[in-house]
């Protein structure tokens, strides 16, 4: 039979949640400190990067409300493992994040970039292609009253974001929350605007990059837009093609 030591110990963190060290991992990879706290400065008071790792901390653990914080306000772990100066209180954290949304918003692109940049995550080819998918899906928040909440394609009351993932892994490059009812061609080209130079940065320039979308997007504004980043790509030596997929037929555009 296995014989067991049991000791007692001040020194141990125990806690449910240790994969949040990662997450402060990731954070300090992404360098969020060096992106947010300059282009966010404050005069006094928590670091505009505490409150936003404050808030990745909650929504990696699946907790999406503010006053989800305070069980956290004494947690060492919570603390030391996203590197904070302090642990905000809910009405601080949600003052904050409205005040300073729009820009926060802006950076967060950029964190995500720099975390696969400089860890160098893999972007592997399909049949020697990297693979950019663009699509939509719908968000259920039926019985809610929220802002834009409309009728989505799917028949239920929610949003229906937009999403481009690259490579074989699926790394999300972008992400924008739509009303329900939106089209998924319409205003999409502003989608493709900030998503091209991310491709673009991520990809080596030897690589051809295949962008590949459902027949949702077919409208011709949308082919224009493409077809005017292939050319521009093209001058520079890259390849870059795009096609439709349907549950009938593939068109492949070139």
């Amino acid at each position: 039979m296995a014989q067991f030591e049991v000791k007692q110990t001040s020194k141990l963190q125990l806690t449910s949640y240790s994969g949040l060290a990662l997450i402060g991992q990731c954070c300090q990879a992404a360098q969020v400190e060096a992106v947010i706290d300059p282009k966010i400065p404050v005069s006094q008071g928590m670091r505009t990067s505490d409150i936003v790792k404050s808030a990745v901390g909650l929504l990696s653990l699946g907790k999406s409300d503010f006053e989800a914080i305070e069980s956290f306000r004494d947690d060492r772990f919570f603390k030391e493992a996203l590197n904070l100066s302090k642990v905000p209180g809910s009405v601080w954290l949600r003052q904050r994040l409205d005040a300073k949304a729009d820009a926060i918003r802006e950076l967060t692109d950029e964190l995500s970039l720099r975390l696969l940049e400089r860890t160098e995550a893999p972007i592997t080819t399909h049949k020697g292609f990297v693979c950019v998918d663009i699509d939509t899906f719908a968000m259920d928040n039926s019985g809610t009253k929220k802002e834009e909440v409309k009728r989505t394609y799917q028949g239920f009351d929610g949003y229906t974001p937009i999403a481009g993932y690259i490579g074989n892994e699926g790394w999300n490059i972008g992400l924008e929350l739509r009303p329900g009812s939106q089209h998924s061609a319409s205003k999409t080209e502003y989608f493709y605007e900030r998503m091209f130079p991310r491709i673009e940065r991520l990809v080596k320039a030897d690589q051809p990059v295949l962008l590949r979308e459902d027949s949702g997007f077919d409208s011709a504004r949308l082919l224009f837009a493409k077809a005017t980043e292939r050319d521009r790509l093209a001058r520079l030596g890259r390849s870059f093609d795009f096609l439709w997929q349907s549950p009938y037929v593939t068109v492949d555009v070139r």
